[in-house]
């Protein structure tokens, strides 16, 4: 079992060595390669990867939920918005 800490997480696309992506998601600290098998990327792969996204956006946004209102450094409750929070 791996543990990213999401405050300090990238993500990135690179290539193995037959081509194929790979998508590189690291802290810093631990490195994880989500790949879409030994030169055959597939429909399943493309579906993995699909749950994946799914499975992140609803987690960013049940801790936006979870943040809203929280106030901040200054003491101001303000609910997330602007493309920093949607992370665009």
């Amino acid at each position: 079992m791996a543990s990213l800490d999401l405050r300090d997480v990238t993500a990135r696309i690179d290539y193995d060595e037959f081509g194929e992506p790979v998508l590189v998601v690291t802290d810093g600290e631990v490195t994880i390669e989500f790949t879409g098998g030994l030169r055959g990327t597939s429909m399943t792969a493309a579906l993995g990867a699909r749950q994946l996204s799914t499975a992140a956006n609803d987690y960013a946004e049940t801790v936006r939920a979870l943040l809203r209102g929280r106030p901040n450094a200054l003491g101001e409750s303000a609910p997330l918005s602007g493309s920093h929070a949607t992370g665009r």
